[in-house]
């Protein structure tokens, strides 16, 4: 009989004679697949925990970003930044179903400490409460109504306590592989500055944000613009991803539990252009990224669940470049990044980055994870400069999480993310096993 069988690790003093020759066969030939905490795999369990250093970049008092919100789920990104920024955030649920959210960094500007506050109203209503450590808190609120199975419209707004703030419409359609995501927002100048009392409209029509996403299989594409004096989009921004080892065969997915001879491992290209209507500089990013699984054989002797153990390897190549208007020489800046997660608990980062205006330097870290609630990541950073050869102490990352977050930001800016199951989130993350068929 040839089967795939994947089952949680438990106490097998009673199980039944069947149970008992299968969990010997899983010993004798399986694999253990721990689940993948160095980037989010939108095919495995780590979908519904989005890491806490991710989550932090999707608040913002500025008006909703499509493209920061792809950019920052994007796997190429994850792979040279998340766990690499000492600081402490916590994540902690209310007793009335809401989240609370606490992001201390030492390190980066103001805007990326603060408290931030979430509670559900409704089925399709939440509201929430954004604290900076430099700005006015702001109250923001978001309803959510679907039209079809397919198809639903939502609404968000902010205000802060000077009255100013922003809002959003956007609509997402789903048809077989494709999805489709349109944004409009605005910023709302406040009417106790005087000097827009009087062509208030004219603010707002300035503003104005047009912004939209479509995901096709697995590529994806997203443009955002502004309207210009003479109330034309121009664009301010695009973000394409492909997928460069794309397979017709449904079977052979980015997903890591399977048999890692029977799958091509994907291997996404991203392209980013910024264009700040504001700023005479342009942005140019380019990213290359995949992630890799291997079996080893179990080292430690006491584990009798498998011999073998999956290996998850990730690797992340970046150009940015930025050009500004009178300089002939633009500033490009390279990096390389690998990510190598050696059991469910234990993972090695490094990233080297060169410039053309700084040395070369090596970032590099030692990451633990705890899946039990409450999780824990904690990271130990460091930094080696090659012109000097000296390595330097870089600080602690801390991330505590209680419970499953929201990922109210990143979901539907997403065309096609799937919805986090939060119920299975809430469990430990458990190791599976895998059974190759039999021939």
């Amino acid at each position: 009989l040839s089967y795939t069988t994947y089952t949680k690790m438990g106490n097998t003093s009673s199980q039944t004679d069947y149970e008992r020759r299968q969990e010997e066969a899983r010993r004798k030939y399986g694999v253990l697949v721990p689940p993948s905490f160095i980037v989010v795999d939108a095919s495995s369990d780590a979908a519904a925990t989005l890491p806490i250093s991710c989550q932090t970049r999707l608040k913002s008092v500025a008006a909703p970003n499509v493209l920061n919100d792809l950019w920052t789920i994007n796997q190429g990104r994850q792979l040279l930044e998340t766990y690499m920024t000492p600081g402490v955030t916590l994540s902690v649920p209310t007793a009335t179903q809401g989240q609370i959210l606490v992001a201390l960094n030492p390190t980066e500007n103001n805007e990326s400490s603060f408290l931030w506050a979430e509670q559900p109203l409704s089925d399709n209503a939440k509201a929430e409460l954004l604290v900076p450590t430099v700005d006015p808190p702001n109250f923001h609120m978001r309803y959510k109504r679907d039209i079809n199975e397919n198809t639903f419209w939502a609404v968000r707004g902010q205000v802060n306590t000077q009255q100013k703030g922003w809002v959003e419409g956007r609509v997402k359609s789903t048809y077989d592989d494709l999805d489709i995501l349109f944004s409009v927002s605005s910023s709302a100048p406040s009417t106790k500055d005087k000097t827009t009392k009087d062509d208030i409209m004219d603010q707002v029509l300035k503003s104005v944000h047009l912004q939209a996403a479509a995901e096709y299989k697995e590529s994806l594409i997203a443009v955002q613009g502004v309207l210009d004096q003479n109330q034309l989009p121009t664009l301010t921004g695009s973000m394409v991803s492909l997928n460069l080892n794309h397979q017709a065969n449904d079977n052979d997915n980015a997903s890591i539990d399977g048999d890692v001879n029977a799958r091509v491992p994907p291997l996404w290209l991203t392209l980013k252009q910024l264009k700040p209507p504001e700023e005479d500089t342009s942005k140019w990013t380019l990213n290359l990224s995949q992630i890799l699984t291997f079996d080893r054989h179990v080292w430690n002797v006491m584990e009798e669940r498998a011999p073998k153990v999956r290996q998850i390897l990730g690797w992340s190549l970046q150009m940015d470049t930025t050009t500004s208007t009178g300089e002939s020489t633009p500033e490009t800046k390279w990096s390389v990044g690998t990510t190598w997660q050696v059991n469910r608990g234990l993972a090695f980062k490094g990233v080297m980055t060169t410039s053309n205006i700084s040395p070369v330097a090596l970032n590099y870290g030692v990451i633990v994870k705890r899946w039990m609630q409450p999780r824990a990541t904690m990271s130990v950073l460091g930094q080696f400069e090659f012109a000097t050869k000296k390595s330097s102490f870089l600080g602690f990352g801390l991330e505590l999480e209680a419970s499953p977050f929201t990922l109210n930001s990143a979901t539907p800016a997403y065309p096609n993310s799937p919805s986090p199951d939060f119920a299975k989130a809430n469990e430990a993350a458990p190791t599976k096993v895998f059974v190759p068929d039999k021939k």
